[in-house]
Order: C-alpha cells, then structure tokens, then sequence
C-alpha cells in the first residue's frame, strides 16, 4: 500500500481544523453566517453539511439539509477555545 497524506487545514484564526469539527462559514452569495459541521477534507477545501432554512411571507417554514465546499480559512472553528483565540486576535490587532 502507499503511503497514506495526511491533509491539515486551518481556519481563518490559524487553529486546526479536522473532520467533526463545528465552525461558522459564510460565502460570497449571501450575507448570512451559516454554522455547520466539517465533513471531509481534500488538499485545498474543506467539505461542509450544514441545516439551511427560509421563512415564507405566510410563515411557512422550508428546511434542507445542504454541503458546503470553502476554503479553510473561510471557516472559524466554534469551540472552548473560540473566545481565547479571539482575544489573542484582538490584543495582537488591537482592535
């Protein structure tokens, strides 16, 4: 057998990311911030499924179940560590 890569992305904060992971993405074509889970990963993307819904005018409301493919440094890793990385950020941007 050949040797098996292993593939390391990370996110737009620089932490690591893995498959299982929940972060927060976006994309060009909407102004929404989607929350999803990383499914899998290729040498430059990362695959993302994630819980879409709209509300009608008559209050409807339409779910789906949708995949994302972004690049990694799109995405910010949502865990424990999120508000110590942002406040690294911040005191190293001085925001």
């Amino acid at each position: 057998m050949g040797d098996v890569k292993i593939i390391e992305h990370a996110d737009g904060l620089g932490q690591p990311i893995r498959i299982g992971d929940r972060v927060a993405f976006t994309w060009a074509s909407s102004r929404s911030v989607f929350v999803g889970q990383v499914v899998k990963t290729t040498l430059k993307r990362v695959r993302i499924r994630y819980v879409g819904s709209y509300t009608f005018q008559d209050g409807r409301r339409e779910t789906w179940l949708g995949y994302r493919v972004a690049q990694p440094d799109d995405c910010v890793i949502l865990g424990e560590g999120l508000q110590s990385v942002l406040t690294m950020e911040a005191l190293k941007n001085q925001l």
